[in-house]
């Protein structure tokens, strides 16, 4: 993976399984990872988990099937660290769909 320092990483659905593992890798580049999930405490629990490896994380609690919701994550997110250099979401879930 190439060095993504100074990069802003945000991992849609991070909490578990590939999200979190994809969310680690993210920050092991050097990208400020942030990593969602419905969970709070479950977001929390993997950004605190990146950064015991050395990596920048922070959780957030977002439901992406709220599709609202989900867009101000991402902008926020995006206005927070200057910019969003990376995106990635649960390949089962789009992230708007058509009313």
């Amino acid at each position: 993976m190439p060095d993504l320092t100074g990069n802003t990483a945000l991992v849609l659905g991070g909490t578990r399984g590939i999200g979190r593992a994809v969310g680690a890798a993210l920050a092991a580049a050097g990208a400020h990872t942030v990593v969602t999930g419905r969970d709070s405490a479950a977001a929390d629990q993997a950004a605190a988990a990146i950064r015991a490896e050395g990596g920048k994380a922070e959780g957030v609690a977002v439901n992406i099937r709220d599709v609202e919701g989900t867009r101000q994550t991402i902008s926020a997110v995006a206005e927070d660290h200057g910019g969003l250099h990376a995106r990635r979401q649960r390949g089962d879930q789009p992230l708007f769909r058509a009313a």
